[in-house]
């Protein structure tokens, strides 16, 4: 046995005792699995430990945790008592669906293992959203989440006001990852915040997220505020435009749509929105003004995209995808789809493609229709980003947890200040920022 070899061994034997631990101590205490999940998201840059187990990262290891955690836990006493059968969902069928024709297109040999693996943490990050929904309930999972990224915000800040990202410094290697990933975006001449996600529009929608999860939390009004507002102004440092519209959407849909929001926080949303849009402008205006002739190649590049569609076929892999000498691939004249809608496509057919969008479609039409929690306003809001926007790195995975959080509340009537019973989701009452652990 070489060097390099007995070296593996010995990753993969730390790594086995590291999950036998993290079973022990975890997988009895969901609400712990669930806020280390989210720290995992925020914080573990998609690069790391993928040299040592390439189809297990900590993402896919934390998320795998987490399930089994929350799978074996109590429902929350908010959660109706029903069976299983009860609630399944129509999206559960989608999913399902969805794995099923990547695994029997594998089978056809008309697509890669990579689609199936794909799906497959599609599945696992949703599940753990709706076991998260189920399980301790949508305003514990939201606290969560806007705890972790108001720090995530705090750092953004610090990063572009220092100019040092502190993820790049110390946990950069030679990883391929890490080169498509390591490298920072600008905007005119500014250097883009970016955090631990790999790239500024994955910091920057994973930002518009929580932004709107926030609304659903435990925390005061005043708290809830003072998150978003932090959340904001790391958000516009990221100067990413699809973050920016998703939470302009959120937003809105949340102050119209949502029955858990207070008529006294929809009309200081209000006015605060007629402040902070003049500010956004004014603050942004000089790096989107230096990056003009970079907006238009964007704009037209996405607009070529759609030059593809011709060429997709009903199930399977497009014949535009070519193999490249250094194991990655280009689609025609592209070298790469930023968008997740058209990738799905040319990577495996217009019809799961198609089955997905009909699927966003209907929740559209179902919040417009009967409103619906701020984890169904935040799906919504991320449809636009769906078509101009590939999942990449952390980001892909949040997107997931919170359809899967989104498709656990259709189910359960939301009513405002209600209070529940102790349980595993904790009584519903508001809390203070500092006061969350």
């Amino acid at each position: 046995m070489t060097a390099g070899q007995l070296q593996q061994v010995l990753l993969l034997l730390a790594v086995g005792l590291a999950g036998l631990v993290g079973l022990a101590v975890f997988v009895p205490r969901p609400r712990w699995t669930l806020a280390l999940f989210g720290i995992g998201i925020a914080a573990v840059p998609i690069w790391v430990g993928g040299n040592v187990l390439p189809y297990v990262t900590p993402h896919i290891a934390l998320g795998a945790l987490c399930v089994v955690s929350l799978a074996l836990a109590p429902a929350g006493a908010h959660s109706p008592r029903v069976g299983l059968l009860s609630r399944i969902r129509a999206f559960d069928v989608v999913l399902l669906v969805l794995f099923a024709l990547a695994v029997g297109s594998w089978l056809l040999r008309v697509v890669s293992f990579g689609q199936v693996y794909l799906v497959a943490t599609w599945g696992l990050m949703y599940l753990a959203g709706r076991l998260a929904g189920i399980k301790v309930g949508l305003r514990a999972t939201a606290t969560m989440l806007a705890v972790i990224f108001t720090v995530v915000a705090v750092l953004a800040v610090a990063e572009f006001a220092t100019g040092r990202n502190l993820w790049l410094e110390f946990t950069g290697n030679g990883t391929s990852a890490f080169a498509v990933w390591g490298p920072q975006q600008y905007r005119g001449s500014y250097v883009r915040a970016e955090g631990a996600f790999g790239h500024s529009i994955a910091l920057g929608a994973s930002l518009a997220i929580a932004m709107v999860l926030t609304f659903a939390s435990r925390l005061r009004t005043g708290a809830k505020l003072a998150a978003v507002g932090v959340m904001a102004v790391a958000l516009v440092l990221t100067f990413s435009r699809i973050g920016l519209i998703t939470a302009a959407i959120g937003i809105a849909l949340v102050i119209l749509r949502s029955p858990s929001m207070s008529l006294r926080l929809r009309a200081i949303l209000l006015g605060l929105a007629g402040v902070a849009v003049p500010v956004v402008l004014l603050v942004a205006s000089d790096a989107f003004a230096e990056d003009s002739g970079g907006y238009t190649d964007s704009a037209l590049y996405r607009l070529w995209l759609w030059d593809v569609i011709p060429e997709l076929k009903p199930v399977g892999q497009s014949d535009l995808v070519v193999q490249t000498t250094d194991g990655t691939s280009t689609v025609g004249s592209f070298g790469s789809i930023d968008s997740a809608v058209i990738l799905h496509a040319v990577s495996n057919g217009w019809v799961p493609a198609l089955i997905l969008c009909v699927a966003f479609a209907i929740a559209a039409l179902r919040l417009l229709l009967r409103g619906g929690d701020e984890a169904l306003a935040t799906v919504v809001a991320l449809i636009p980003a769906f078509f101009t926007v590939a999942l990449i790195t952390q980001y892909a995975h949040l997107v997931w947890f919170v359809v899967g959080l989104a498709v656990s509340g259709l189910g359960v009537a939301p009513t405002a200040g209600a209070k529940a019973t102790p349980g595993l989701a904790a009584r519903e009452r508001p809390v203070s920022l500092a006061g969350v652990g």
